[in-house]
């Protein structure tokens, strides 16, 4: 199950690469947190469930969703 993410890290650039681990449950809303941040978000061949929370949106140096 994917928990909270944390934005109190010092973090240039982000890459979230977890496909085909068998994460269940939904994306956090909190994901928009990493908005000056995350680059490639790869979560291919899991279980999430749910929709894709339009904190998606702030994710303005997204380059990859998979």
């Amino acid at each position: 199950e994917i928990g909270m993410l944390q934005s109190d890290a010092v973090i240039s650039a982000l890459n979230i690469v977890a496909w085909g681990n068998d994460l269940s449950g939904r994306l956090p809303s909190e994901i928009g947190l990493l908005q000056n941040r995350l680059v490639n978000l790869d979560l291919e061949l899991n279980r999430l469930s749910s929709f894709i929370p339009t904190h998606i949106g702030q994710l303005s140096l997204l380059e990859r969703l998979g």
